[in-house]
């Protein structure tokens, strides 16, 4: 993400600007490294946890915060640079691999009832 963050070529301007204009946006870059920071403890609260059972309830609280999160941070995609752009795409992926990894769960935890019936 900072690597794309330094590359002017992301940045979309309506005219060329004089280059020693340009400035690095470093606390969007900032904010969206601690946000995937932020994201990642969620999804190594999910999956990594000391008590495996049950993953689907702490899934399906990660997607609660998780889903709308993603909505909000993708409202602006048509516009965003290179780095956000790609905080968005991993943002879509975890959301996407918590869900599976929840159905998963929560169909092994169904069986699971069904067979101790």
């Amino acid at each position: 993400m900072i690597f794309i963050s330094l590359d002017r070529r992301t940045y979309f301007t309506y005219r060329e600007q004089y280059p020693a204009l340009w400035e690095h946006p470093t606390t969007a870059v900032v904010l969206m490294a601690l946000a995937t920071m932020a994201e990642s403890a969620i999804a190594c609260f999910v999956v990594a946890s000391l008590y495996l059972g049950r993953l689907w309830r702490r899934g399906l609280a990660a997607l609660l915060v998780l889903v709308p999160w993603g909505c909000l941070v993708s409202m602006v995609i048509v516009h965003s640079s290179g780095f956000w752009m790609l905080h968005i795409f991993w943002l879509w992926l975890l959301i996407a691999g918590i869900a599976i990894a929840t159905m998963t769960s929560a169909v092994l935890h169904t069986c699971a009832v069904f067979r101790a019936r």
